[in-house]
Parts: C-alpha cells; structure tokens; sequence
C-alpha cells in the first residue's frame, strides 16, 4: 500500500501554515492605538493642570518607547507573515518524504507532525498529531 502523497503533502502544509499572524498583528495593532490614546489623554490632563509638566513627560517618554517597540515587534511579524506566503513547495515535499521514510526526524519535522505532547500525574503520555485520524492520510 502506499500513502497518497499529496493529501500528505497538504496535510504539512497545513500544519506549517498553522500559526495565525493576523490575530498577533491585530493585537498589536489595538495595543499601539490604545498606546496612542494615552499619550492624548495624558495631553489633555496636561493642558487642565490635572498633571504636572514633569510628571506628563516622564509619562510621554514612556509610552513613547512603549509604542516603538510594539511597532518593532509589528513590522518583524507581519516580515514573517510575508516570508510565511512564499511557495515552500520544495520544502513541503521533503519533509512529506521524510515522513514515508521516517528516517532521522528533525525537530522541525516533528514540530510539523505533532500537535503537543500530554504528561498526566500518572506517568501516562498522550501524543496530539496535527491530522486528527490516521484515516486522513488516505491510503490507495
């Protein structure tokens, strides 16, 4: 029997695709306006002599360099988010070929090929694959 290699094939692709960038940069996205809508805030509590000078620019500083950082961390995501769309069929292929040969796994290969490892109190160990039943890989 052999294993139909292109529902392997997109079984991988499936599971190295598996991280969501938009939810990350979405919530990065609101961080940095929330950020925002201090520093105005702040402005105006300024201008009604409800903070001092010093107090509202130890306090812009801050957030300032709070902001930058959360737009850093937003660009290198959403850098990632563009390499993660490029065709990696090539690599796609190998690690579908590793798999039917089960050879040397690579700890990039078995972070494609399982989900998460279980440890229970009492020393029972579940192993979660990325495709729920072994009739997904389907066999000819």
């Amino acid at each position: 029997m052999d294993i139909n290699n292109n529902k392997l094939e997109m079984i991988v692709k499936k599971a190295l695709n598996k991280y969501d960038y938009s939810k990350m940069l979405l919530k990065l996205e609101n961080e940095i306006e929330l950020i925002n809508n201090n520093i105005d805030k702040m402005y105006v509590d300024k201008l009604n002599s409800k903070i001092s000078e010093e107090m509202y620019n130890r306090l812009f500083s801050k957030l300032k360099d709070e902001a930058k950082q959360k737009e850093n961390e937003y660009l290198k995501l959403k850098n990632k988010q563009d390499n993660q769309k490029e065709d990696n069929s090539e690599k796609i292929k190998r690690m579908s070929k590793q798999f039917l040969m089960l050879e040397r796994p690579t700890p990039e290969f078995m972070r494609v090929l399982i989900n998460r490892i279980e440890l229970h109190q009492d020393k029972q160990v579940d192993i979660i694959f990325n495709f729920r039943k072994p009739n997904e890989i389907s066999l000819d």
